[in-house]
């Protein structure tokens, strides 16, 4: 059987499960990460190795796999290794540089039928004609690819705008009613003059608030720089991937110490701060759920997190509590240390003196 490897983005994890089901069908090996990647495997080691043992490549170009940087890892390395690349267009969107050159299967504009026909012959299948449940998602307005993803924003504009055009036209035309003339006799008006009445104005009691002091030990305060330019924010909610165990560490690296309990896939927390790079990201502290309490101020890795369902967002860098200890290196140490005692030593000023008596002592001779 051949091996086929899909390259996308989560956003659209439903075509590629479809996707991969045909293929399945037409006896085709498919890697994808949601099947074949397990619990406790690494990214960084399982995906090229999964890719090397690829024959055929196959990406899912939208505009949210343009701008993952994952999927262009992966093309990449696929285009390095000199496998077959097939781009399937399930979005409109604009084709990355490194794939311009490659001519892709539109799957938004074509009979679905025909285009995974098409596919087929591109994956060289000689066997019997597969039935394709494979359906692009449907676009709701006819936009560039560059507007594609503010669709419903736009939709949402020109309904509310509809609306408001027909209120206007509705009431340009509703009659006038005329107001009828009162034909009733004159009746004798009254002045009436009022007489303000004088209400003494009492000063107001003011109000006295004790003043608690809390007794209360501060939380350490840390440290943050923003990444970039804009307003960095201070909390964001992201989510463990699914099928992923997750150790919170207590500083941003595998050679901290971790916290007893870890987290499990689908849980998701509040985020505050970052490291430098990126890799590692600190639990926020006053966790809404009462669950995740206990992880405050730990440290998740980017690998087991799903970053790409949180949009863009910037945090922080943040540094460890000072209480954040590293693993211990396994050094024997002594039963006992012997303790050093400094004696000073003295120091003397004194010009030193001959001590020789060896040379003869010249004394002064009288002049007769």
């Amino acid at each position: 059987m051949q091996r086929v490897f899909i390259s996308y983005s989560r956003k659209d994890i439903e075509f590629a499960r479809q996707l991969s089901g045909d293929l399945e069908k037409a006896g085709f090996k498919v890697w994808w990460d949601i099947s074949d990647l397990k619990s406790g495997d690494e990214w960084v080691r399982t995906i090229p190795a999964a890719i090397e043992a690829s024959r055929y490549f196959i990406i899912l170009l939208s505009p949210d796999a343009v701008a993952s940087q994952w999927v262009e890892r992966e093309y990449l390395h696929a285009l390095n290794l000199r496998r077959k690349v097939i781009p399937l267009m399930v979005r409109p969107c604009s084709v990355p540089f490194a794939l311009a050159n490659i001519n892709y299967l539109d799957f938004t504009v074509s009979d679905p039928v025909t285009s995974f026909n098409r596919l087929l012959a591109d994956l060289e299948y000689t066997g019997e004609p597969v039935v394709a449940t494979t359906l692009p998602k449907k676009r709701l307005l006819p936009l560039p690819p560059s507007l594609v993803r503010f669709e419903r924003v736009i939709l949402a504009g020109l309904v509310l705008a509809l609306f408001i055009l027909s209120f206007f036209v509705f009431k340009s035309f509703t009659p006038v009613i005329p107001t009828p003339t009162s034909t009733a006799s004159p009746s004798p008006s009254w002045t009436v003059t009022p007489t303000r009445e004088l209400t003494a104005t009492q000063p107001a009691t003011p109000t006295l608030t004790p003043s608690l002091t809390s007794t209360e030990t501060s939380l350490p305060e840390i440290t943050m720089t923003p990444s970039s330019t804009r307003e960095a924010v201070l909390r964001v909610e992201l989510c463990i991937r699914t099928d992923f165990t997750t150790l919170v560490r207590t500083g941003p690296g595998k050679a901290f110490g971790y916290l007893s309990n870890p987290l499990k896939g689908d849980d998701c927390l509040l985020f505050s701060a970052r490291n430098e790079d990126s890799t590692w990201f600190m639990i926020a502290p006053r966790q809404p759920d009462a669950r995740f309490r206990e992880f405050e101020y730990g440290w998740v890795s980017n690998f087991t997190l799903d970053l790409e369902s949180a949009g863009t967002f910037s945090l922080p860098v943040g540094t460890p509590l000072p209480t954040a200890t590293r693993i211990p290196s396994l050094t024997p140490s002594p039963t006992s240390s012997p303790t050093e005692t400094n004696t000073p030593i003295p120091t003397d000023t004194r010009v030193p003196t001959s001590t020789a008596t060896d040379l003869p002592v010249l004394e002064p001779t009288p002049t007769s």
